[in-house]
């Protein structure tokens, strides 16, 4: 996936880029601002090197910090209002503390000198998922004795620092902009009426009080429910016009310039708030949990409870209170009896030894016990971060669900996942090949009475909309009911740092095996829900049905709100590589007697292996128009290169293959589709045996494939857009949209999904650069 949350622009954000669009005026008015912040207390004075003492010479000085020869922090702008503070023939200026006190170089006067100058400002989001929010910040000082003092309060690692930076001109422009009410809506997805600003400046952290603002920096970007509606809020009430980083100083660096000046460079990281970036490693009580009394075994969920705490460096105490206090879809407490399968097998006949031991757990315990165990261990809120599964309504009940594509031959091809239905198809043999005997009942495929596929019309909660779970041999399954094998889990657990990166590698197992059906990520069902895991891909998904509606930048236009546009297809040099050399593969590959076939048909087209047709073929990469390309110098290439396969001699092995006639043995096949079967036991007892997993994809693709699908048009690479607009803060990574001025086709078959944000504050003003990924949106046929 393009990046691991998908979202349509939020209501008010394309409000505003409307209101942009029908006033271009806001484009030639720029009022730019940065403002540099430290709550550092800098003090003079020496420091002792005993460290008692020391201990003592600071508690004083912090519960006593207005003494003459102390600084409460330092703010640094472009736009102060006090005079006197541009240059001065005094003793040098470096900023202002939170009293209003000049912050005065000493040893140094007489000189027409300016204060610090903020030059620059870049911020990025970049990074693993974006975890981090990273500001540059450009500083040009004019003295040695300035860049000391400066230091005192920026140029320390880790010293907390807040950037602010923003442009207040579209509060200068229309009255009417900054009067009319938005459409905005809160985590819930209810909506809420706001009022902006009347100027950019309410928007700006206080620092009126100094200690108010050391104790509550931390809330500025802390993960809470409080503290991130503060910052949506104050966003969307500023109009996009504002933002800020406020974090720890990880790097800096100076440079004297010809001139004699010193030019200063900060790097500021904040984890970024919107990014599920909790630390997957959970710290364990110490508080002991009792003792298993020797004498009483304990039973199959106390053995489960302490797999687990094993494995995963779980507190039993904490997993204990989550299990309890988490309801089970059932009404009852039945985690550990319903989500676990194949963990106590008991092997007492020989029959039983031919079952798989490997063990699985259900992606519903995945999601609704393992993410919100690492959320409350972590000091973070746990409304924030909760995932929400969707609600949907079968019948009279409310069923947690999340739906995706599924069709009735599914089977698993490997051990890392099992789809449990009703209706697993068994396998034969048929005219030379290995098929899915269609005369014989599937196979009762169940797990702990969970069945992947789901019986019965739902009704989407959000908007009422019908769902059809089954027509023809499409089906809708239940993604909470897959299961996953628990020593992948245990891995990703152990190798993953933050909750998403947990999230992501657990939802790609799932992906990678379900036949192309399934696209799970996390990200918005709707608009104004909460977020969940969906699957892009289903038929019925409700961010399908809305891009038709999604929001197109458009850099063709006169009055065009984008400044700068590109785009860019390239391929990795492993991808070119597999390109150049595809024909060439399967042709290697390639059997004497397709060779053959292929040239005594009269259309040798349509004898032509699926891989070499989709070589020739363009017709998915199509314009709007339905005009496509036939590859027809590759189509002669192949055909040359089958008839010199079909000239070469035999090997000595394949005539012996030819004379054994192997391939066409009915017990040879027997043996072969018995290979292929996994096959586990059913009951406590083992006793029942069943195949849930056969391994033979390409055989299950095939069969789904054969069925009507609503299959999306492939791209050959990942394709990335770049805009730029003037400066908006509202954007977030995994927001999609569309653009005007591309080939239409792009708009057709997808949107382009925000993959990172660029900020960049300089003497030409505020700008925003978009990086975008295209990302493909099934449609409902």
């Amino acid at each position: 996936m393009a990046f691991p949350y998908f979202s349509p622009l939020s209501p008010w954000i394309i409000d505003i880029m409307k209101d942009r669009e029908n006033n271009p005026v806001l484009a030639s008015v720029k009022n730019p601002f940065i403002i540099l912040t430290s709550g550092a207390l800098v003090v003079k004075g020496s420091a002792s090197d005993d460290f008692v003492k020391r201990k003592t010479e600071l508690a004083n000085i912090i519960q006593n910090p207005n003494s003459p020869s102390s600084y409460k922090g330092c703010i640094i702008s472009n736009n102060i209002n006090k005079t006197n503070l541009t240059y001065t023939k005094n003793e040098t200026i470096v900023g202002i503390d939170f009293s209003g006190k000049t912050i005065n170089v000493e040893k140094e006067s007489g000189r027409y000198i300016s204060t610090p100058i903020i030059e620059t400002l870049e911020v990025d989001t970049d990074g693993a998922n974006n975890t981090l929010k990273t500001a540059r910040v450009g500083v040009r000082l004019f003295s040695l004795k300035q860049l000391e003092l400066f230091e005192m309060f920026f140029m320390k690692p880790g010293m907390n620092v807040l950037v602010e930076f923003g442009d207040g001109s579209m509060f200068q422009v229309d009255k009417n902009i900054r009067t009319k009410k938005y459409d905005a809506y809160n985590s819930t997805g209810e909506k809420i009426d706001f009022t902006p600003f009347s100027d950019v400046s309410q928007a700006l952290i206080p620092k009126r009080d100094y200690k108010e603002f050391y104790e509550s920096f931390s809330d500025y970007y802390r993960s809470s429910v409080s503290a991130f509606a503060t910052y949506t809020t104050t966003l969307q009430k500023s109009l996009g016009t504002y933002d800020f980083v406020a974090g720890k100083v990880l790097q800096y660096n100076f440079s004297i310039e010809a001139d004699g000046t010193y030019l200063v460079s900060l790097e500021i990281s904040q984890g970024n708030q919107v990014s599920m970036a909790i630390p997957v490693k959970p710290k364990k009580n110490n508080s002991s949990t009792g003792v298993q009394n020797q004498n009483d075994a304990p039973t199959e969920e106390e053995q489960l409870i302490d797999i687990l705490c094993a494995d995963l460096n779980l507190d039993k105490e904490k997993l204990n209170d989550l299990l309890k206090s988490t309801p089970h879809p059932d009404n009852s407490n039945n985690w550990l009896k319903k989500e676990f399968f194949n963990f106590f097998k008991i092997n007492t006949t020989s029959k039983e030894t031919t079952a798989s031991d490997k063990r699985y757990v259900s992606l519903r315990f995945i999601l609704k016990i393992l993410l919100n165990y690492i959320v409350g261990d972590n000091g973070v809120d746990k409304k924030f971060f909760n995932l929400e599964i969707p609600t949907y309504k079968m019948g009279n009940k409310d069923v947690e669900m999340i739906p995706v594509n599924s069709n009735k031959y599914i089977i698993s091809n490997n051990k890392k996942i099992i789809f449990p239905t009703n209706e697993l198809p068994t396998f034969t043999a048929k005219d030379g090949k290995i098929v899915i005997n269609e005369k014989e009942k599937p196979i009762d495929g169940r797990i702990n009475g969970y069945d992947f596929h789901v019986v019965g019309e739902l009704k989407e909660a959000y908007n009422g909309i019908v769902i059809d779970s089954q027509k023809g041999d499409s089906r809708t399954g239940n993604a909470l009911n897959i299961f996953i094998d628990y020593e992948e889990i245990v891995t990703i657990w152990i190798r993953s740092y933050t909750r998403i990166e947990f999230l992501e590698k657990v939802l790609e197992i799932v992906n990678k095996n379900s036949f192309g059906l399934i696209a799970l990520t996390f990200g918005l069902r709707a608009p104004n829900t909460g977020p969940s895991v969906i699957d892009i891909k289903f038929k019925n998904n409700l961010i399908v049905q809305n891009t038709e509606e999604t929001y197109r930048f458009k850099p063709t236009t006169i009055n065009s709100i984008v400044k700068d546009f590109s785009f860019n297809f390239e391929m990795s040099n492993l991808v070119a590589g597999r390109t150049v050399f595809n024909s060439g593969k399967f042709l290697a590959e390639a059997s004497k007697e397709n060779a053959e076939k292929v040239l005594k048909t009269e259309n040798k087209i349509l004898e032509l292996p699926e891989q070499a047709f989709k070589s020739i073929d363009n017709s998915t990469f199509g314009n709007a128009d339905g005009w496509y390309s036939i590859n027809r110098i590759e189509l002669e290439r192949i055909l040359r290169d089958l008839k010199t396969t079909k000239q070469q001699p035999k090997t000595i092995s394949e005539e012996k293959k030819d004379d054994e006639g192997v391939t066409n043995a009915a017990d040879d096949f027997t043996q072969v589709i018995e290979s292929k079967s996994i096959k586990y036991a059913m009951d406590s007892s083992g006793k029942v045996i069943k195949t849930l997993v056969f391994e033979d994809r390409e055989l299950i693709q095939e069969k789904i494939k054969s069925e009507p699908q609503n299959t999306k048009k492939p791209t050959l690479s990942p394709i990335d857009v770049t805009l730029t607009i003037d400066g908006f803060s509202g954007f977030r990574s995994g927001q999609y949209f569309k653009v005007d001025g591309v080939p239409e086709i792009y708009n057709q078959i997808g949107v382009f999904q925000i993959t990172n944000t660029k900020h960049n504050v300089d003497t030409n003003g505020w700008t925003t650069t978009i990086e975008a990924s295209h990302n493909l949106i099934p449609k409902n046929k």
